[in-house]
């Protein structure tokens, strides 16, 4: 890891003239307070999915998590998180996206 004096902190600023980067800008804005484990559940996915070869896209990870989610739902734990990713189920979803 890098030494940073608050490796917990990133300041990530998206370009608004991206169509997808606004649209991340929309989901993340209506997560509240949660956009911190939403995020977290999204690059978790996205990891996983490269180690399992499904070969998807990051904006494809976040938009399955957005159909999947509900607004109160909230991810603390790391390890439920892992547990609770069902990539078989994602990638049946993803192939809907490709039609």
């Amino acid at each position: 890891m890098v030494n940073k004096k608050t490796p917990e902190r990133f300041c990530i600023r998206f370009n608004l003239s991206n169509p997808e980067h606004l649209e991340v800008v929309n989901i993340l804005s209506s997560k509240g307070r949660n956009a911190a484990s939403y995020i977290a559940d999204a690059i978790l996915c996205y990891e996983k999915s490269k180690q399992s070869n499904f070969g998807i896209s990051f904006s494809d990870v976040v938009r399955v998590l957005e159909m999947n989610s509900t607004p109160s739902e909230t991810h603390t734990n790391t390890e439920l998180v892992d547990e609770s990713l069902d990539f078989d189920d994602i990638a049946d979803d993803l192939e809907g996206f490709k039609k």
